[in-house]
C-alpha cells in the first residue's frame, strides 16, 4: 500500500472466548438473583402494607378492629409468594398460587372483581354450609405488593450488567 496506512491486529482469541462465554453462560444464577431480589422487594412492600410505588394500602376491617397488619392475620398469603426460574424461556416469574391473591392485588371495585354469590342470594363457604351468610358481595380495595418501579427495573438492569461483566472477564481469561 502506498502513502500512509494503519495496521491494526485484532486479537480474535480473546474476543472469541468472550463471545463463547456469553453464549454458554449458565443464566440460572442470574435469574435466581433477579427472582430473589424481586421477592425481597415484594415482602418489604407486604410488611410495610404498601404498593411498590410507596402508596399505603387501605387497612382491612380486621386490622382496624382487631389490630395487626392488613392481609397478614395468619400470613398465609404473604408466605405463599415465591419465584420460579424457567431456563427454557430464560425468564423468572414471581407470584402466589393462592386463589385469592389476585383479588387482593387488583381489588374488587370494578364489576369483574366484585365477589358475589353466583346462584343464590348469599355467599356460602366450603363444601358444606354450616352457616348461611346474608352477604350481597364485597368490594375489595386493591392492595398490590408485587410490581416494579423504574428504580427497581434499573437495579435489575445493573444485576444483569454485573453478571455479564463477570462472565466476560472469566471468558476472556480462558
Amino acid at each position: 500500500m502506498s502513502g500512509i496506512s494503519l495496521n491494526y491486529k485484532v486479537r480474535t482469541r480473546e474476543a472469541r472466548n468472550g463471545f463463547l462465554a456469553l453464549a454458554t453462560a449458565d443464566r440460572r444464577e442470574l435469574l435466581d438473583e433477579i427472582g430473589s431480589q424481586v421477592l425481597t422487594w415484594m415482602l418489604l412492600n407486604f410488611d410495610g402494607e404498601k404498593t411498590p410505588d410507596g402508596t399505603q394500602w387501605e387497612p382491612s376491617a380486621r386490622a382496624r378492629e382487631a389490630g395487626g397488619k392488613t392481609l397478614q392475620d395468619k400470613g398465609h398469603l404473604r408466605d405463599s409468594y415465591t419465584y420460579q426460574v424457567d431456563l427454557a424461556s430464560e425468564s423468572v416469574e414471581v407470584g402466589s398460587n393462592m386463589i385469592y391473591a389476585a383479588i387482593h392485588h387488583f381489588g374488587g371495585k370494578t364489576k369483574p372483581h366484585v365477589i358475589k354469590p353466583k346462584n343464590k342470594k348469599a355467599l356460602a363457604f366450603g363444601g358444606v354450609v354450616v352457616k348461611q351468610v346474608n352477604h350481597p358481595g364485597s368490594n375489595i380495595p386493591s392492595r398490590a405488593a408485587l410490581g416494579l418501579t423504574q428504580h427497581d427495573e434499573a437495579e435489575i438492569g445493573e444485576i444483569v450488567i454485573d453478571f455479564y461483566r463477570e462472565v466476560l472477564a472469566r471468558g476472556s481469561k480462558a
